[in-house]
């Protein structure tokens, strides 16, 4: 099962909110904690404590509304 299939299932541990897949950082992002989840090759980093801010109106976290 790939990212684009499994994307749509995933929550931020956090705030229970659906993540959203930016190809740009390579990360899932959670708008609601504000939080981004990187992606390492195929290991999606869903502890909070390796969770990055997102930043402050930066395109990067757009929703591009890709899965993946």
């Amino acid at each position: 099962m790939g990212l684009k299939e499994i994307v749509p299932i995933l929550r931020c541990p956090v705030s229970g909110a659906p993540l959203v897949y930016n190809e740009k950082a390579n990360a899932l992002d959670c708008k609601e904690s504000g939080l981004r989840y990187p992606i390492d090759g195929d290991v999606v980093h869903l502890l909070p404590e390796e969770a990055l801010d997102l930043p402050p109106n930066d395109e990067e976290s757009e929703d591009n509304g890709d899965a993946a």
